[in-house]
C-alpha cells in the first residue's frame, strides 16, 4: 500500500491497485479515485491539481494522470516498456521515470537488464531518453536530476555503480559518488564497527534546500548516506547491519529523515533521524509489535504516514495493514485505514 501526501494533506494510497485518498484529519473521508485491480505507484502534482500513476502491468504498462477531484484519466506514455519510478519536476511541467532498455517482455523482470532514464513533456506529451541509468530524482530547482548508473549488472541487479548528475538538457553530466568513494571501514572515520561492504547505491533524493543529497546503500550493512554535490560531507544513517534498506523521504524542512529499514531481525520498521542530533527514532519492530514501511511527511513536517503491518512468522495470523500517523517521536497520532486480509477496507477513528 504504497502512500503519497498531496498539499495541504489528502494522502493517495494504493490498495490492491486501487488509488483511494484519505483526509488525515478526517477517517471517514475515504473514497476511491482511481478503480481497477492493476493501478500504481501515485503520485501528486505539484500544484495538487492531478494525480500522476501507472496504469498497467508489463507492456501494458503506461503513466496516466487524472484530475485531483476524480474524472477521466489522461494518458501519458504509449510504448511496449514497463515505466517506473515516476516523478514530477518541481514545476510539474515534467516527469522523469525508468524503462527497461529492451521491449522483449522475457526481459522485463530480470535484474541483469539495464535501464534508462526518461523525460516526458506534459503539455505535448513529447518523451525522450535522458540517459542511462535508474531512479532519478529532480532538483529543487528543477534544472537537474541525480540519478543512478547501471554499473555491472547480475541476477541481484546493479553492482560497483555510482550516482551522476545530469541537467534535464542532457548537458553536463558528471559523477557524484561512487561505490568505490566508499569507505570500507566505517571505525576510523565514523567510530562506527562496521565494514559495510557496499555493492549498490539506489534511490538518490535531493534536500528541500539542494544542498544535500541522500542515497540508499545496500551492503552486508546496508545504509543511508547524506553527502554533498561534490560527493564530499560524507555520513551515513541508520546502519541495518545484516539487513536491508528501502527508500529515504527528506522532512519539509531538510532537518530529519525517514528510513525504510530491515534489520537482521527480518522486521521492517522506519528509522526516523534528527540530522542535527544523530538521533535516531524507531517506528515499528519486534517490541512495538508491528511493522512499518512507506514513510511519507506531512507539509509542516510534524506527522508521518506509514503503512504497519502484522510482524512476519505469524501463520496463525490473518495479515492485516494500515495506514497510521505518527509523530517524529514515534508516538502515534492516528489510524487511518485498516487493509484486512479479506480484501475489506475499513475508515478508523483517529487518536
Amino acid at each position: 500500500m504504497p502512500v503519497v501526501l498531496k498539499r495541504p494533506g489528502l494522502l493517495a494510497v494504493e490498495r490492491e491497485g486501487r488509488i483511494l485518498t484519505v483526509d488525515p484529519g478526517n477517517a471517514a473521508s475515504v473514497r476511491t479515485l482511481v478503480d481497477g485491480s492493476d493501478n500504481a505507484e501515485p503520485r501528486w502534482s505539484p500544484d495538487d491539481q492531478a494525480l500522476l500513476y501507472r496504469r498497467g502491468q508489463r507492456q501494458t504498462a503506461e503513466l496516466q494522470r487524472i484530475p485531483a477531484g476524480g474524472g477521466p484519466p489522461r494518458r501519458l506514455t504509449a510504448n511496449r516498456r514497463p515505466e517506473r519510478g515516476a516523478v514530477w519536476s518541481p514545476r510539474g511541467d515534467r516527469i522523469a521515470y525508468t524503462l527497461p532498455r529492451t521491449d522483449d517482455p522475457r526481459a522485463f523482470d530480470n535484474p541483469r537488464e539495464p535501464e534508462e532514464v526518461w523525460l516526458l513533456d506534459v503539455a505535448t506529451g513529447a518523451d525522450r531518453k535522458l540517459t542511462e541509468g535508474f531512479d532519478p530524482a529532480w532538483s529543487p530547482r528543477g534544472d537537474a536530476l541525480v540519478y543512478a548508473t547501471n554499473g555491472q549488472r547480475d541476477e541481484r541487479g546493479p553492482r560497483a555503480n555510482a550516482l551522476r548528475i545530469v541537467g534535464v538538457d542532457g548537458q553536463g553530466d558528471r559523477p557524484v559518488l561512487a561505490v568505490a568513494d566508499l569507505p570500507a571501514d566505517l571505525l576510523p572515520s565514523f567510530g562506527l564497527p562496521f565494514t559495510p561492504a557496499t555493492v549498490r547505491l539506489r534511490a538518490p533524493a535531493w534536500s528541500p534546500d539542494g544542498r544535500v543529497i541522500v542515497a540508499s546503500a545496500d551492503g552486508h550493512t546496508s545504509m543511508a548516506l547524506t553527502f554533498d554535490e561534490r560527493g564530499q560531507a560524507l555520513r551515513p544513517w541508520a546502519l541495518a547491519f545484516d539487513g536491508g534498506v528501502g527508500r529515504v523521504r527528506w522532512s519539509p524542512d531538510g532537518g530529519r529523515l525517514a528510513v525504510e529499514s530491515q534489520p537482521a531481525t527480518g522486521v521492517a520498521v522506519v528509522v526516523v533521524v534528527e540530522l542535527a542530533s544523530g538521533r535516531e527514532t524507531r517506528i515499528g519492530g519486534p517490541e512495538r509489535g508491528f511493522q512499518a514501511a512507506e514513510p511519507t511527511w506531512s507539509p509542516d513536517g510534524r506527522g508521518l504516514a506509514v503503512i504497519t503491518s502484522n510482524l512476519p512468522g505469524r501463520e496463525d495470523q490473518a495479515r492485516t495493514t494500515a495506514l497510521r500517523l505518527y509523530a517524529p517521536d514515534g508516538a502515534e497520532i492516528a489510524q487511518l485505514i485498516a487493509s484486512l486480509s479479506s480484501g475489506k477496507v475499513e475508515p478508523l477513528s483517529g487518536g
